[in-house]
Formats: C-alpha cells, sequence, structure tokens
C-alpha cells in the first residue's frame, strides 16, 4: 500500500492540475474506473510492481491496458509511481482525490450509525444541524448498528463522536475499572464541598 504522505503529495498535485484544466468531475470518474480495475484484477497491479520483471515491460503493459482510455496526466501518474518503485494504489489516490474535491467544494462527508434507523425527519434536522456548526454542506450516509442499543455514533474525517448508549455504558465500565474519574474523585467547586 501507498505510504498515506506520498500518495497526498501526488493527489495534491494531479488535483490541483485538474482545476487548472476544468476536469475534476472527468479525472475523477477515471480515477475511480482504474483503482476499480485495479482492485478486480489482482494480477496486473502485481505484475506492475514485481522487482523481477523490467521496468521497460511494465510501462508496455500499462501503456497497452490502459494507453487512450485514461487522460494523459492519469496515466502519466501512475507511470510515475511505478517508475519509482511505488504501488500504483489508486484506491487510496481516489479517496484522498474526491477528498480535495469535496474540501473544495465545501462538502463535508458525514457517516452516522443509529441503534435504529433515523427517519427522514430526524436524519434532516441532523443534517441541518451539522451544517449550522460547520458551515458545509453535509452529505450523510445513514447505517443502522443494533448493538449500540440507543443513540448515535457520528464520524466526520478522522473524528468520532459518540452518543450512543454502548458509549456510555463502556466509559461507565472503564471508570468502574479504573481510578476515579474527576467528577467523583474531586466535589463540584460550584456546588460547595461535599462534606457533612
Amino acid at each position: 500500500m501507498l505510504a498515506r504522505r506520498i500518495a497526498h503529495r501526488y493527489t495534491r498535485a494531479l488535483f490541483s492540475l485538474a482545476q487548472e484544466h476544468g476536469t475534476v468531475a472527468r479525472w475523477e470518474g477515471e480515477l475511480a474506473t482504474l483503482a476499480a480495475v485495479l482492485a478486480s484484477s489482482p494480477e496486473l497491479p502485481r505484475a506492475l510492481t514485481h522487482p523481477e520483471i523490467p521496468l521497460a515491460r511494465k510501462l508496455a503493459v500499462l501503456e497497452r491496458v490502459f494507453g487512450g482510455t485514461l487522460a494523459p496526466e492519469i496515466l502519466a501518474l501512475v507511470r510515475l509511481l511505478i517508475t519509482r518503485g511505488h504501488e500504483p494504489d489508486l484506491e487510496t489516490i481516489h479517496g484522498m482525490f474526491v477528498e480535495e474535491w469535496n474540501a473544495a467544494r465545501r462538502i463535508l462527508p458525514v457517516a452516522v450509525a443509529s441503534a435504529v434507523p433515523l427517519s427522514a425527519a430526524q436524519a434532516q434536522a441532523l443534517t441541518e444541524l451539522l451544517a449550522r456548526k460547520t458551515g458545509a454542506t453535509i452529505h450523510l450516509e445513514r447505517s443502522v448498528d443494533p448493538a449500540l442499543i440507543a443513540g448515535l455514533v457520528l464520524r466526520i474525517g478522522d473524528h468520532v463522536i459518540d452518543a450512543s448508549a454502548r458509549g456510555a455504558l463502556d466509559g461507565l465500565h472503564d471508570a468502574m475499572r479504573g481510578t476515579p474519574t474527576y467528577a467523583y474523585a474531586h466535589p463540584d467547586p460550584l456546588r460547595g464541598s461535599t462534606s457533612p
């Protein structure tokens, strides 16, 4: 798998070029297709990264399979990855390209898991609340996880907000196993002393 920092550097350069050419949507589609082809044909990425296959042969295979079907800039990126000895991890690059595009359009994907299905009204209210808080257009991806018992869990990028009963019970369990939490160890200064 391509290191995230390397993938990010290549993706930002490709996205910047796509913006200059006005081809962001088309290139996103081509990256998605390319990632799907490579994922469905594992022998192809293996051949493109095999240390005993000469570089010229790898590039010839790449040209034969994708030449004329991809934007020259995308084909050049894959060529560059292979030439530099990196795995052509187009799934990661495609995901990062979409993230860059969403950021440019101020679109924020949010995954919400709830114990029971959210109604349309609840999903709309949550979407509106998140839009007000973030200033972004929210794309809500809903799923159901009965193990949450009640409530929901939000995933926004790398951040997780756990407002589920399962999360509260896990937190209580951890607190009871470990040392007392601050709330139990110290009286609330706004309520005064707890001593008799």
